[in-house]
């Protein structure tokens, strides 16, 4: 009885004190990887987060500046059974749990710590940067023409140095491998440091982590969470006042100006715009021009094949035979040991042809004349029946030559054009020089009309000259 009242009291005066740690100055913990997700924030967007289990640390060592010189606590991660643990980690860890991963974390003040305490995740709270320590993905040993980008050797007539090292040095002086030589090495498994982190949420009852960004290491991997330190701080600008606003002046705003209608004339006719941008009269429409009859996928393959025709192939390589130079051989065929060389322009060769290299694909399709016809005739009596094709007498350029001022002033009179397109019957050099800065504005002959030009304009413009020709082109053909 005496025996089992010692044993009780001893075990009492040997089991630390639990609790939670104190407040540290850069909250840090151990925890493992648990893997990636997509997290969607608050204003919707998706950021790719790190999932960390951070199991309740427990201190297990306490470290004093008097001593042992620095101030430092050792935290435990990971409970296991104790058969799992060694005899000397057992007796490290007399009266606290079993624990696998230990790691000691360095602090300015070690005071009000004790073994047995806890620290936990509700230490980190969401929008906190944080660095994450953890051991790299292994990447096995990789030789020199992997790692560092060596040419490799020869592969032709029996070499065994195609992937290999090579020289390392001269063998009389300097007689040794100087350091820093770049060789075959081991890659990965090292100690990594993925710094400015944002906690994206932190959930106490879970003890999990969630971390923007990936860190370091695989799933299940151990890696150390540790609170960014606070290295400037910035003082906020001063206050500046308010600056004076003048009252708001009693004119009345200046009322917008609303787009004009097109003018307008009876059925099967158009209006007629004189040099001045007025009205005056209207005239016929040739037949041809006039069309109802809609075809059913004309305009889609008249489209579809003036995209294609604009399409470029601008794809070129040379073969060896196109590249120039190359004409002597680059050593003697026999008696130097070397593969038999003909030609520096082969593409075993730097600098040499391509074999089997692209060459531009032509995308250019032909259409049927009849269906180019159909489409032309349909998309301009399809512009006649909204209203929006008129016809023009000229311009009137006031003496100072055709201007973009004049055309830009010839069409606001005229109404709400949007984009316009003006056809006639030739050329026009002047026109064309003057409306090249206006994107609203083209100007077309009528053999260089297309159908694409007319369904992409609001509004067609053609002179009156130009009537008779477009008809022949709904009748007898042209470009699409």
């Amino acid at each position: 009885m005496a025996d089992e009242t010692k044993t009780a009291e001893k075990t009492e005066t040997e089991a630390p004190e639990r609790g939670n740690a104190p407040a540290m100055a850069r909250p840090m913990i151990l925890g493992r990887k648990v893997g990636m997700l997509q997290h969607f924030k608050a204003d919707g967007s998706s950021v790719a987060a790190t999932v960390i289990a951070a199991e309740a640390n427990v201190v297990t060592q306490v470290r004093t500046p008097a001593r042992d010189g620095y101030a430092a606590v050792q935290l435990g991660f990971g409970k296991v059974t104790k058969g799992a643990l060694s005899k000397a980690e057992t007796g490290h860890l007399k009266g606290l749990p079993a624990l696998r991963h230990l790691r000691e974390v360095r602090l300015e003040d070690s005071d009000g710590f004790t073994p047995g305490q806890e620290i936990g995740v509700d230490r980190f709270a969401p929008g906190d940067k944080v660095h994450v320590t953890g051991m790299s993905k292994g990447k096995g040993f990789m030789g020199p023409v992997h790692l560092h980008h060596f040419t490799t050797g020869p592969r032709s007539h029996g070499s065994d140095h195609y992937r290999r090292q090579g020289s390392v040095g001269a063998g009389t002086t300097p007689g040794r491998v100087l350091k820093g030589l770049r060789m075959a090495s081991h890659q990965g498994a090292d100690r990594v440091t993925v710094k400015n982190l944002e906690i994206l949420r932190s959930d106490p009852e879970r003890a999990l982590l969630i971390v923007q960004g990936a860190v370091p290491g695989g799933r299940n991997g151990i890696v150390m969470v540790v609170a960014r330190p606070l290295t400037r701080t910035i003082a906020p600008p001063p206050a500046r006042p308010a600056p004076k606003r003048e009252a708001p002046s009693a004119t009345a705003p200046k009322p917008k100006a609303e787009p004009r209608p097109l003018p307008t004339a009876p059925a099967g006719q158009v209006a007629v715009i004189g040099t001045d941008g007025t009205v005056t009269g209207s005239v016929a429409l040739p037949g041809a021009l006039t069309t109802t009859k809609t075809r059913a996928g004309v305009l889609f393959q008249v489209l579809d094949t003036a995209r294609s025709n604009a399409h470029l192939g601008t794809a070129a390589t040379k073969t060896r035979g196109d590249v120039a130079g190359g004409g002597a051989k680059p050593w003697a065929q026999k008696g130097t040991g070397r593969a038999r060389a003909g030609s520096t322009r082969s593409p075993l060769w730097r600098h040499g042809g391509v074999a089997f290299g692209p060459n531009g694909r032509r995308y250019r399709r032909r259409i049927p004349e009849k269906m180019r016809r159909a489409a032309f005739a349909e998309a301009f009596a399809a512009r006649a029946s909204d209203g929006r094709v008129l016809v023009f007498e000229g311009f009137s350029s006031n003496g100072d030559g055709a201007r973009t001022k004049t055309f830009v002033d010839w069409l606001s009179k005229i109404g709400d054009t949007g984009r316009a397109l003006l056809v006639t019957p030739q050329l026009d050099e002047t026109a064309a020089r003057a409306t090249a800065n206006h994107r609203g504005l083209s100007v077309r002959s009528v053999s260089a009309l297309r159908t694409v030009d007319v369904i992409t304009h609001d509004t067609v413009l053609v002179h009156r000259d130009a009537l008779e020709a477009l008809a022949a082109r709904a009748t007898s053909g042209g470009s699409a």
